[in-house]
């Protein structure tokens, strides 16, 4: 077995949220911007995150951007960066953290679309619902 070691730590975070969105970080502009040109060529919807503080992220709000101490940056916690698949059955499993549009269909679609719609961690939820819901209802997969 081998792991690699990053050089990061809770002290580098300088985007996204590392404390369930307690605190979220977009400190960097660089950094931001990068995030930005990367949900366009994904088609993910900017949004706001954030318990205490609120801030526009361009990915889930459980993304950590890190700055290393080697003056690296660093971008981890990729599993939810799509957004959730839309499901009507209720059961005690949360399917929207780990059931996701594939992406392709997410760059297909013609309005960007918030990766943390249907999570409750928006601060915005009424704008990204309705992307993810037309996108529902363009294709007619809602289940």
């Amino acid at each position: 077995m081998a792991i690699s070691l990053l050089p990061i730590d809770r002290s580098t975070i300088i985007y996204g949220s590392h404390d369930g969105g307690q605190h979220v970080h977009a400190k960097k502009p660089e950094f931001n911007q990068k995030m930005i040109e990367a949900a366009k060529m994904l088609n993910l919807k900017g949004h706001i995150v954030g318990i205490q503080n609120k801030v526009t992220l361009h990915s889930a709000g459980d993304i950590e951007g890190h700055l290393g101490r080697d003056n690296r940056y660093y971008l981890i916690d990729f599993a939810r960066v799509f957004p959730p698949q839309l499901k009507l059955v209720k059961d005690w499993r949360p399917r929207q953290l780990y059931e996701l549009l594939r992406p392709e269909l997410v760059q297909s679609n013609p309005l960007p679309l918030s990766s943390d719609a249907l999570t409750g961690t928006l601060h915005a939820p009424k704008i990204n619902l309705r992307n993810i819901l037309s996108y529902y209802f363009r294709v007619g997969v809602a289940g």
